[in-house]
């Protein structure tokens, strides 16, 4: 199986597509469509239609507007608003309010889940989401560490897409 744990801000979007639409952000910023880069997310889904990965939710995105409690219906509802389809969605990580490193939600995903195996890449801006490659035996594991500045680029879709297809 191939996995992609996909964090939102900083990968699906940054701060050059902030600092560009500031008018529009002053009137929408409420509306989680404009958080959104149309390129950034593009490149998102080629991805997940270049390797059939299935993704893990890690961003904080999973629990908008549920007073940090995670609702499975809200996953689902947020994941489908942003533009991705049902099918897509494998899973998300658990909320963790007394952690504050996102890898630490991932390996506590990882361990609830010991069927699954192959390959998975952890997409993020934040550096706390690193996971060691070897984490557990049977699932090798890459980090992307993307920019807060201009979310993924062309270059960091070839290297998980690259690492994602390769051949044990």
């Amino acid at each position: 199986m191939k996995l992609l744990f996909l964090d939102c801000d900083g990968v699906i979007n940054g701060r050059e597509w902030f600092a560009k639409h500031r008018a529009d952000s002053l009137d929408k910023r409420k509306k989680l469509g404009f958080n959104i880069d149309p390129v950034c997310f593009n490149r998102v889904k080629s991805i997940i239609e270049r390797t059939g990965c299935k993704v893990v939710w890690t961003s904080s995105w999973r629990h908008l507007g549920s007073n940090g409690i995670i609702n499975d219906n809200l996953v689902k509802e947020t994941w489908k608003f942003i533009g991705f389809e049902d099918e897509e969605l494998y899973s998300w990580t658990p909320w963790l309010k007394l952690c504050h490193a996102r890898a630490v939600e991932i390996e506590a995903w990882i361990d609830c889940h010991p069927e699954v195996s192959g390959r998975a890449v952890i997409i993020d801006d934040g550096r706390d989401a690193f996971v060691p490659e070897n984490y557990r035996d049977g699932l090798k594991i890459k980090f992307i560490n993307t920019s807060i500045e201009t979310g993924i680029t062309d270059e960091e879709i070839n290297e998980t897409v690259e690492w994602m297809n390769a051949e044990d």
